[in-house]
């Protein structure tokens, strides 16, 4: 948790422009967390994670090549 999270649990009431200009961040970021602190209560970590890979291969065409792999055989090529 950093100063600014610390901050808004405790209750503190900031001025976002003046904490923003002394702190380094965008006015934006503090009135983020300050409306995720004010509907969730606290401060939790979240995940960076993403929610979905557009880029991974569908678990049936997965499943077909490996069946298709495995009735192949060996075929000196990988």
């Amino acid at each position: 948790m950093n100063l600014l999270d610390a901050q808004l649990v405790a209750g503190v009431r900031l001025n976002a422009a003046e904490f923003a200009r002394e702190h380094g961040v965008s006015v934006r970021t503090v009135y983020r967390h300050q409306a995720r602190v004010r509907d969730e209560g606290e401060w939790n970590e979240r995940s960076r994670r993403p929610h979905s890979s557009p880029r991974v291969t569908p678990s049936d065409l997965d499943a077909w090549i490996c069946k298709l792999r495995a009735e192949l055989g060996v075929d000196n090529g990988g």
